[in-house]
């Protein structure tokens, strides 16, 4: 048991107790929303989210069951739809631009893992951030995950389960593990 409070002491140790607060309060605020069906559940919830979490945002459709992680490190454009299951982890920032469409089961994660050489536990391994930019009307299809350090350009679609390890060209059509210019639109 020791061991186990050493451990969490250490990877807890450079959190500020701020941040733990944000995140619990944007925890309680995702927990109270999702309760909300249908159509009127949409319009709440984008509400409740622009007053409480993003601040600054026009219009939004944010579906059920979405998880937003470090939320007062994202910035939205106006007219925005996050589908259902998605997943945006944004401690290294994110910026989303205007009429950007999410799919349903989306991961945007700014967090990369580092892999260090062995003889230390993957766990203890550090994070590094690294920030995500979406541009302005851009599609990501159902499933598709956007790793650190993306860069996806205005008037990008990307098809589904695609993972989009760099940067987009604008206009261009993206396909694939790893994504890939499919075409221009």
């Amino acid at each position: 048991m020791k061991k186990i409070f050493q451990f969490l002491f250490k990877k807890c140790s450079n959190i500020k107790i701020i941040d733990i607060l944000l995140l619990e309060y944007h925890s309680i605020i995702q927990f109270v929303s999702n309760f909300l069906p249908g159509n009127i559940g949409l319009l709440i919830r984008g509400c409740i989210y622009k007053i409480f979490l993003f601040r600054g945002c026009r219009f939004s459709f944010i579906q059920k069951d979405v998880c937003f992680v470090h939320c007062h490190k994202i910035k939205f454009g106006k007219n925005f739809t996050v589908n259902s299951f998605c997943y945006i982890n944004a401690i290294g920032g994110i910026s989303i631009g205007d009429n950007v469409l999410i799919g349903p089961s989306v991961v945007i994660s700014t967090g990369k893992h580092n892999i260090l050489p062995i003889g230390k536990p993957i766990i203890e391994e550090p994070t590094t951030p690294l920030p995500i930019t979406i541009g302005d009307d851009v599609w990501l299809g159902a499933n598709v995950t956007i790793l650190p350090g993306a860069f996806i350009a205005d008037g990008t679609v990307v098809g589904a389960n695609s993972v989009v390890t760099k940067s987009t060209k604008k206009n261009g059509v993206y396909a694939g593990v790893p994504a890939k210019l499919i075409r221009s639109r």
